[in-house]
């Protein structure tokens, strides 16, 4: 974990970053608008050797322009090597697995946002599949926690005691339509979901030129954009998706009494 100290003067660098006003100097040629400041790569898994002015493939984006680079501990979420770059307009990670616990990345999110592109998808769709009804969203962590948290009791693998869980909530606020994102791929579940809920879930258009990557990582920004839009929320315990869909409404103004977990 990081002190509180290093959270807030995190959050001051972001700050400071956001209105900072970026210089006249001309960029070394890149795909579009595919530019990194600053990488910081790990040093914790693989050699590191700082670069400059380097055009390579950054998860799955291929012509991505990078500045500078330079090492760090695997540790992102200290404040230490990344004040000296406050200046920066893009700071982006590789090679690290650390996870920041929820109430220490609270003071970061707002200055974490998508781009207005995965808003503006979420909110086509929530209004395309409920037409301006309330909704209530739902995130269903399955395929690895049917081994991973098999022997937990607060985590929810059973399908029926699923879908009773969501009506019960659905019936509680009055509301009739549901979203649920789930990396389920158990036929005989997502059927019986679909029968006693009529759940909508997002569908991405098929695009042959966007590498597998790239396409996981946009709809799941836009799941979670969706998410943050519902009513009401129910999330699946230790899942840092459903933990990154809190952040989002709440930064959208959703109520905490609107988030609570499926068991």
């Amino acid at each position: 974990g990081v002190l509180p100290m290093e959270v807030a003067e995190l959050a001051d660098v972001w700050s400071l970053a956001s209105h900072t006003v970026p210089d006249s100097t001309p960029m070394p040629e890149a795909e579009g608008d595919r530019v990194i400041d600053v990488l910081f790569h790990s040093m914790g898994r693989t050699p590191c050797e700082p670069e400059s002015n380097v055009v390579t493939t950054f998860n799955g984006v291929p012509g991505v322009l990078v500045k500078s680079s330079a090492c760090s501990s695997p540790k992102t979420s200290s404040a230490a090597g990344v004040v000296p770059h406050a200046h920066a307009q893009v700071i982006a990670y590789a090679d690290v697995f650390d996870q920041v616990p929820e109430m220490q990345a609270k003071p970061l999110a707002p200055y974490l946002r998508f781009v207005d592109t995965i808003y503006d998808e979420a909110r086509s769709f929530v209004d395309e599949a409920f037409g301006g009804e309330p909704f209530i969203a739902v995130h269903w962590r399955r395929a690895d926690f049917k081994l991973t948290r098999a022997a937990r009791d607060d985590v929810l693998l059973d399908s029926r005691k699923l879908v009773e869980r969501i009506k019960h909530a659905m019936q509680e606020r009055g509301v009739r339509h549901v979203y649920i994102a789930t990396d389920a791929t158990e036929e005989a579940d997502l059927e019986l979901l679909r029968r006693e809920l009529g759940y909508r879930s997002y569908d991405s258009i098929p695009n042959p030129n966007e590498p597998n990557l790239v396409k996981a990582m946009r709809v799941a920004n836009i799941e979670i954009a969706i998410c943050a839009l519902s009513v009401y929320f129910l999330g699946t315990r230790t899942s840092n998706f459903s933990a990154t869909i809190r952040e989002e409404r709440a930064i959208q103004g959703s109520p905490a009494a609107s988030n609570d977990f499926l068991i």
